[in-house]
């Protein structure tokens, strides 16, 4: 059971929706643009409907104990009046009584409170099988003012930066705005924008520290998904606000996929949608097991024969074979390349401007032997989102192979700091060893190398690497250990490293080698 949240008196007429303890106007799902005082007019009138009611009423209603103008009161009822204008006849609904006031005269009106009213019209408010997340903007809690524009700076671009991400739709910023400064319940919230989820957080300053704490809700349970706090120093503004997107964006959005997985997990495969199959396909692929592999495959493939053309069903199977390669469960390493390449090379076809398909893409360019390709396909994705972490690790990667040895393991560093918890970079981790064993970087790609078994302790290859880092140190006893784990794990799997050439440069590829010839 979820929290029990209070329930708030509504006013239905027309198509429009007064929330009277949230201050907002709604016409159908939508929020108006209305400001405090003409809403705190128009509740008035609502309550007295088809009565009478005077300037000196409405004016202490909208400027309590202050002196106005009646023209202050003559803009706010045209703004009303303009709002109910969308609707045939309504710039009559409120009548000009002269000398005297004004009075409702529109659609009869409804008054009920928020659980009545969700469940008399369920079927118009329910949320669309493709969840959509509603960013809120972020409070600020410093009493400076100054710290208002972070606020809202921050909030738009987080909204933008989930936006690239293309997994879940994201509200826009005009519907989630119309919410600053007001105390709304999430539930009323989800059903004024039709978002599964919504995103809100804080700013507060003192000193020269800034502390941003953001949490990401679930509208159906009110239970968080996710909460983080991020402590900064406040040095340059923009350089801080652009970090903390990339970073909130980075985190969000598998957050927001494990969620999905597990309301999907619930329900029979016949019984999803072409989108709901990929969720769960996606989080498949994040077991990194052949059985996982193998229904991640079986899910996208179904959501392709009820969609030819999702972009997104054609990477998740494209990803599948990847997996299979990088795994060594691939029973025909030529096959699966192939296969990985074909859907991968489609998915982009359709949907350029996805970084998570020209990531996909990359990946199977380097199983295939294309390597300038696939730098060009992981530049891409990171030009296209800049927060996507995996895509960013994986350009270091390639840089790395190509013989850009320290561009390549800053880059990755780059990439998993923007998610270092991410389910895909347990393999980035391997990826970083070994780069930093190249770079006879050694103590650093032993930390990284056991980072990696930690995160996968099925993985031979991390075992393997953390064997040839501490090989060239002369640690090795520990190294035979770590050996031993690694043909435990997948027997045959040194031998068959003695062929592996991943690097343009050979003599890389021979120095992993010379350590793990110190062993046997």
């Amino acid at each position: 059971m979820g929290p029990t949240l209070p329930m708030a008196k509504i006013h239905t007429f027309g198509p429009f929706r007064l929330d009277v303890d949230a201050g907002i106007l709604f016409h159908g799902t939508e929020p108006t643009e209305l400001g405090q005082r003409a809403v705190a007019l128009l509740r008035l009138l609502l309550d007295r409907a088809g009565e009478p009611v005077s300037k000196d009423a409405l004016i202490e209603a909208a400027w309590p104990g202050l002196a106005v103008e009646d023209s202050n009161l003559t803009v706010q009822i045209a703004a009303l009046r303009g709002v109910f204008e969308d609707v045939a006849g309504g710039g009559n609904w409120i009548e000009t009584l002269p000398r005297r006031g004004y009075r409702y005269v529109g659609p009869a009106l409804a008054t009920g409170h928020s659980a009545e009213i969700t469940a008399r019209n369920a079927q118009a408010l329910a949320l669309p099988d493709k969840p959509s997340v509603a960013v809120l903007p972020f409070i600020n809690l410093s009493g400076d003012p100054e710290q208002e524009y972070f606020a809202d700076g921050l909030t738009e671009d987080i909204i933008t930066a989930l936006s690239l991400w293309r997994s879940f739709p994201v509200i826009a910023r005009n519907s989630t705005f119309v919410f600053k400064g007001k105390a709304v319940n999430i539930q009323e919230i989800s059903k004024a924008l039709a978002a599964r989820y919504v995103l809100e957080g804080s700013v507060r300053k003192a000193g020269n520290r800034v502390r941003v704490a953001a949490q990401l809700v679930d509208c159906e349970t009110g239970y968080h998904v996710w909460a983080e706090t991020f402590d900064r120093e406040l040095t340059d503004v923009f350089e801080l606000q652009d970090e903390l997107t990339k970073k909130i964006a980075a985190i969000v959005t598998p957050e927001l996929e494990h969620a999905e997985y597990c309301r999907l997990s619930a329900q029979k495969p016949q019984n999803l949608d072409a989108w709901s199959l990929v969720q769960r396909g996606t989080a498949e692929l994040d077991e990194y097991t052949k059985e996982g592999n193998i229904r991640a495959r079986e899910h996208c493939l179904q959501a392709l024969a009820l969609d030819p053309d999702y972009s997104r069903a054609l990477a998740g199977v494209a990803l599948s074979y990847n997996r299979d390669l990088m795994l060594g469960y691939a029973s025909s390493r030529e096959e699966a390349a192939s296969n990985a390449l074909k859907y991968a090379r489609k998915a982009v076809a359709l949907d350029r401007s996805d970084s998570h398909a020209n990531t996909v893409l990359g990946m199977a360019q380097i199983w295939s032997g294309q390597k300038e390709e696939a730098k060009l396909s992981f530049q891409r994705a990171v030009e296209l989102n800049p927060s996507n972490g995996y895509a960013r690790a994986s350009y270091g990667n390639i840089l790395d192979l190509m013989g850009q040895s320290e561009e390549g393991i800053s880059t990755m560093e780059d990439g998993i700091r923007l998610n270092p918890n991410a389910p895909n970079m347990r393999h980035i981790y391997t990826f970083l060893a070994r780069a930093l064993i190249c770079a006879h970087r050694y103590e650093q790609a032993i930390e990284w190398a056991r980072r990696g078994t930690s995160a996968d302790p099925g993985n031979p290859n991390a075992q393997y690497l953390l064997a040839a880092g501490l090989a060239h140190l002369d640690r090795l006893k520990e190294a035979e250990v770590a050996l031993g784990r690694c043909e435990r794990i997948r027997p045959g799997f040194v031998a068959a490293r003695a062929h592996w050439r991943p690097y343009r440069d050979s003599g890389r590829d021979q120095h992993i080698l010379d350590g793990i010839r110190k062993v046997q």
